[in-house]
């Protein structure tokens, strides 16, 4: 048995487990499982500098990569045998395990996103203050206009009403 690394056209790393066969004399490959499968570029360090926050969606890949895996591969142990240490480390090799210190980063870095997440909100919860507050402004500066404006029609029709009183 073998691990089989298959690149989709979308990017996505598949990894697989075959094994070779004899079928009418010939020896074919025949697929065994699926072990689940990984965004490429989230592999290439190169990639760390075109997308952002690189390490964290990398370091979460990984993480579920190998959540899934390992749970697959236990489910096959059996049929595996001896076999299941050298299919990890085959697949180690191209989609590294998060060691401690890795998954300890992750923790970090998901809660300086969350906490990213949460100032961005403040900041647009402040902005929105800020802009409802300019239109109470506006309102209220609207306000003391038609105020005066009411002022000095009353004082016309004041005028007006004691000089009709006066004839």
């Amino acid at each position: 048995m073998f691990v089989r690394f298959r690149l989709a056209p979308s990017g996505l790393l598949n990894v697989g487990l075959a094994e070779n066969r004899r079928v009418n004399g010939r020896v074919q490959q025949q697929h065994v499982a699926h072990l689940g499968g990984i965004p490429s570029r989230l592999l290439d360090v190169g990639q760390s500098l075109h997308i952002e926050d690189w390490e964290l969606h990398s370091l979460r890949a990984r993480v579920t990569f190998w959540d899934q895996a390992n749970e697959r591969l236990g489910r096959l142990a059996n049929r595996l045998g001896p076999d299941l240490k050298r299919l990890r480390i085959a697949v180690h090799r191209r989609v590294p395990w998060p060691m401690t210190p890795e998954r300890e980063r992750l923790a970090a870095l998901e809660t300086h996103q969350e906490g990213k997440r949460w100032f961005g909100l403040y900041e647009f919860n402040t902005m929105q203050i800020a802009r409802i507050d300019a239109q109470i402004a506006a309102a209220n500066h609207e306000k003391s206009e038609y105020l005066a404006e009411a002022q000095r029609a009353l004082a016309q029709a004041r005028l007006w009403s004691e000089r009709g009183a006066d004839q």
